[in-house]
């Protein structure tokens, strides 16, 4: 009877205790419940100097008229040596009419990088998307010689300030072969426009980056179908110099092998390799449609996967160039609308895609990438 009675002593002291624990509050922690965050203090490109650029992406008049992107971030920007114009020099906002061009916006990003010590990545000169539906249309050397003309004016403007341009976006389909629905497609009648444009912008600044940039190129066919259009086109002797990974990635896309094949195989060919529009999708292209807050199981996963995707990184750092955000902080994120693949305007479903969050504090996901 005492051996029975002295073993039950100690499972009695337990469940006493857990049961004081519970009533002065000190139950353990919920694990949805909201992660830490502080003021960091380190400079990402700071970390990141022997390894390769380290940009983002920010918009110039997209806040609206007074709140640009340097009153917005002033703590923040100091973290990146590279900035990118998130729609400041797509073709629609450049050059909306025929010979009329609007660079006061791309003008204060490149201003601000000036003064800053901070280089520039031009996007994009070529696009199906947001271009003015007057470049392509007319005749084949119409539209031609608008191509030229923009592509001239656009990069002598920026000659001395822009290291990098992705000088053709998205050209090849989901489906398969080229993206036959673009209208620089149908006005040519084929993909000779991307030979075009590589030629004009090499023809503007033979020492500039120019870059073939697009989204889902480490999925293998897509990656195939890219390889295939830079060599049957022969783009490398037209100009083209690198390709532009779009890493609108998620929690669990892409594999890591895939990533790893896709950067050695562009590597291969001898092209530089961009991470470019960098963001990381917490909730799997649905969006957030049960208004989840970001709690401390999304803030280890994302953590988690940050980690594993700049270790990579850092292992290529002989074949990556550049990293570039596609944004800054959780404040301003086109994931907040863009979900089922459709941009959805006005339908915000709220994302957390960076290391920074709405407040512009430091997440765990910063803490991984900068403590290695």
């Amino acid at each position: 009877m005492k051996l029975i009675t002295l073993s039950i002593i100690p499972m009695f002291l337990l469940v006493l205790s857990i049961l004081i624990f519970s009533l002065v509050g000190c139950s353990p922690p919920d694990p949805s419940g909201t992660p830490k965050s502080f003021t960091p203090k380190k400079l990402l490109h700071e970390v990141y100097s022997d390894h390769f650029i380290i940009g983002a992406a920010v918009a110039s008049s997209e806040y609206g008229s007074m709140d640009y992107f340097d009153k917005k971030y002033p703590n923040l920007l100091p973290h990146y040596n590279s900035l990118t114009a998130e729609n400041a020099m797509k073709p629609e906002v450049i050059q909306p009419l025929k010979g009329s061009f609007n660079f006061a916006p791309a003008d204060r990003i490149v201003k601000y990088a000036a003064a800053n010590d901070q280089k520039i990545r031009g996007h994009a000169l070529v696009w199906h998307n947001q271009t003015s539906s007057w470049m392509t249309e007319g005749t084949k050397e119409d539209v031609r010689e608008n191509m030229k003309n923009h592509i001239e004016t656009v990069m002598n403007r920026y000659k001395d300030s822009i290291y990098s341009w992705d000088v053709v976006n998205e050209a090849v389909s989901d489906q398969g072969s080229y993206r036959a629905d673009s209208p620089w497609y149908v006005a040519y009648g084929g993909p000779e426009y991307i030979i075009d444009a590589f030629k004009f912008a090499k023809e503007v600044d033979p020492e500039c980056k120019l870059v073939y940039n697009d989204y889902s190129v480490v999925r293998p066919s897509k990656r195939y179908d890219i390889m295939t259009m830079i060599k049957k086109l022969e783009l490398q002797k037209h100009g083209l110099s690198g390709i532009g990974i779009q890493a609108h990635w998620n929690l669990y896309y892409p594999e890591l092998e895939e990533l790893q094949r896709t950067i050695d195989l562009f590597h291969q060919m001898g092209l530089e390799v961009h991470i470019t529009e960098l963001d990381i999708d917490c909730f799997d292209g649905i969006g957030n449609t049960e208004n989840r807050k970001f709690d401390n199981d999304l803030a280890k996963r994302l953590a988690d996967r940050y980690e594993e995707i700049f270790e990579l990184f850092r292992k290529n750092s002989d074949k990556i160039s550049s990293v570039t955000f596609w944004g800054i902080a959780d404040d301003h994120t086109w994931l907040d609308y863009f979900y089922n693949s459709t941009w959805n305007a006005g339908k915000k479903l709220k994302n957390y895609p960076f290391v920074f969050d709405e407040d512009h504090r430091a997440k765990e996901a910063y803490k991984r990438i900068t403590e290695f």
